[in-house]
This record gives C-alpha cells, sequence and structure tokens, in this order.
C-alpha cells in the first residue's frame, strides 16, 4: 500500500508520505497501475519530491496519449483533480467575501441579471491577448484554473482574467495572468462533447483577495439532487447579437440524468454530464467553461462546467461537465479518493 501526502499536494512541493504520518491518504493503485503509479507517485524512483505531479504530467503528455500511455496521462489529470479537492477543502475555498444575491426565478444571463461585484472571486475571463472574451472558467486553487476543453485554450494566445466584473471599466482591481499550459482531458471528444475540461496552469500564483479566491469542487457524497438550485455565471451572450458587459449569473434548478435526456435524447448524454435549466434560463454562447455551483451551509462547490447547446440559448436545458465524474469514494468515506480513470 503507498500512502500520498495530501496536505503537501502541491505542483512544485508533493511527497510520498510515511505511515506514521497522520495526514497521509492510501492511494491503492500499485495492482491496477504498475507503470503509472511509479511516475505519478512523488518521491518514488526517478521523480525527486520536490518536482512532485508537475514533472509527472510533463512527462506524461511527452509520452503521448494512447494505449498504456493514455492511461498514464488520464491517472495524472484524475489525480491532479482528487488532490485539488482535498487540498481546497481545507483552505476554506467556496466562501466569497462578498455575499452574492440570486433569486431563485425569473433570472436568466440571457437577458439576464447582473451580479453583485466580487461575489463570485473565482470565475475568470479567458481572452485573447487584445481583449477579446471567449470563455470562462474557475480558479480552483492559485495555480490552476479548470474550463471546457472545446474553448481549445492556447498558452501565449490567450490569458486569464481575474477579480473582474464590468468588462468596460479600468478601474477595477483585475489580475491578467498568462497560461503557462494547457491540459484536456485525453478523451475529450469534440464530437459530442464527453469529458468536456481543460486544466490550465497559471504562468505565476493567483494573489487571494476579497474579490479572487478559489470555488469548491464537488467531492463524492456532495452531490446535489435533482431540483436543487444551483448557479451558473459568465460573461456570455444577452440575446442573440449582445454580449454581456457586468458579470451575469442566474439561478436555476438541476435536472436528473432521466430528465436531461428525455430532453437530448439517450445517446448525447453521457454518464459524465449534468444538467440544469429551466424554461427561458440558460447559459449562452461566450459562458463556455465557466462554473455551475451549488450553495451548502455557506460553502459553493462546482458540480459542473458550461459546455454544450445549441445555437438558440433560449433552452430548457443544457449538459454541463460533470466536475464529480473524475472522482469516487473508497470503500471507506476515511481514506479519502480514488482515481476514476475510466474514459467513460
Amino acid at each position: 500500500m503507498l500512502q500520498f501526502l495530501w496536505s503537501y499536494c502541491a505542483m512544485f512541493f508533493c511527497f510520498a508520505g510515511l505511515e506514521r504520518h497522520p495526514s497521509c491518504v492510501p492511494l491503492d493503485l500499485t495492482q491496477r497501475f504498475p507503470i503509472a503509479i511509479s511516475e505519478v507517485t512523488c518521491g518514488l524512483l526517478h521523480i525527486s519530491p520536490r518536482e512532485g505531479l508537475w514533472a509527472a504530467i510533463k512527462e506524461g503528455l511527452q509520452r503521448g496519449v494512447n494505449h498504456k500511455r493514455g492511461i498514464q496521462s488520464t491517472v495524472v489529470m484524475f489525480l491532479m483533480l482528487s488532490c485539488f479537492a482535498l487540498v481546497a477543502s481545507g483552505l476554506g475555498c467556496g466562501m466569497p467575501s462578498i455575499r452574492p444575491q440570486v433569486r431563485e426565478e425569473g433570472n436568466k444571463i440571457v437577458n439576464g441579471q447582473n451580479a453583485v461585484s466580487g461575489s463570485w472571486p473565482w470565475q475568470v475571463s479567458l481572452q485573447e491577448t487584445s481583449g477579446f472574451h471567449f470563455c470562462g472558467g474557475s480558479l480552483i486553487n492559485q495555480n490552476w484554473v479548470v474550463t471546457a476543453g472545446h474553448c481549445r485554450v492556447t498558452p501565449g494566445r490567450h490569458r486569464v482574467v481575474l477579480g473582474e466584473h464590468d468588462r468596460q471599466s479600468n478601474a477595477e482591481q483585475i489580475q491578467v495572468i498568462s497560461i503557462a499550459r494547457a491540459i484536456t482531458h485525453p478523451y475529450y471528444n469534440a464530437q459530442n462533447f464527453n469529458n468536456d475540461v481543460t486544466l490550465l496552469r497559471l504562468a505565476y500564483p493567483a494573489r487571494m483577495s476579497s474579490r479572487v479566491s478559489p470555488v469548491c469542487l464537488a467531492t463524492p457524497g456532495s452531490d446535489p439532487a435533482a431540483g436543487t438550485r444551483c448557479v451558473t455565471t459568465g460573461w456570455g451572450k444577452t440575446g442573440q447579437t449582445s454580449s454581456a458587459r457586468y458579470l451575469q449569473q442566474t439561478s436555476l434548478p438541476l435536472l436528473s440524468s432521466t430528465q436531461c435526456r428525455q430532453y437530448w435524447g439517450q445517446n448525447k448524454i453521457t454518464d459524465a454530464m449534468i444538467c440544469a435549466g429551466a424554461s427561458g434560463v440558460s447559459s449562452c454562447r461566450g459562458d463556455s467553461g465557466g462554473p455551475l455551483v451549488c450553495e451548502r451551509s455557506g460553502v459553493w462547490s462546482q458540480v459542473g462546467i458550461v459546455s454544450w447547446g445549441t445555437s438558440n440559448c433560449n433552452v430548457r436545458t443544457r449538459p454541463y461537465a460533470r466536475t464529480l465524474s473524475y472522482l469516487r469514494p473508497l470503500d471507506r468515506p476515511d481514506r479519502g479518493v480514488q482515481l476514476k480513470t475510466e474514459s467513460n
């Protein structure tokens, strides 16, 4: 049994823990992934502890994504998401300093409602270097942003903007950070948008403030039930031609997989997707990659990533990439999280 020290699970500072260490969580992957485990687990074989997961990611990507090598890359990505969820849970994620004000009815991003400035501090704008906004995203810790795979983010061409509310204002204390690396899910399918997720490594850490802080990622056992009202945010289209100046928000209910498949068809909705929406309430173009978040006991967790829909944004429901599909519980709650490596 290998032990992984989650409390040091940062990209450049990561250790394989000792069994006697109370912060260690068992990572039982040695039998299923004997090749990948030697590269993914920090402190083993040729990867030094201080290189940590980032060295494993870099090497895994250089090897390509096919057959066993594809499994290695997938293990790395799921290990990262597991790590982000566990670390963020201990760092005060999902608790905005500025309280959101969300009405439960009548809100639309299309023809929408302005959010309170600074009330969604994990919301990021993905922009071209010219300043053109094309997708949203979520800050999940000071070094990483999660967005949709179909946004096709390119380091050097695109950038991350944090702390923004009014896209036409020059007075806001925004942070503009370049992107060091974009890591798209190795099983992302551009035809059906399955596994529509990309991780963005920031060129340098974001500065945490009242307007910039991370969202929690949903963990096993916390998946909200159908009917739960959640919130999606973004600067996407507010009509067929106009885009939002101010960050928009909408409250909308989660739907069951059965309801979603009845609307979109049995073959279009996979287990890696979650649906939310109501008549006339929807996210739209430009909102892609942004968060779908649900609140519980004052803490907001991201359950979905704005993914796909139709050119007519005024639809009853929209599929989101399900963030929880990348994690699953072990046989005992106190043993933490095991990586889910199926291609869905």
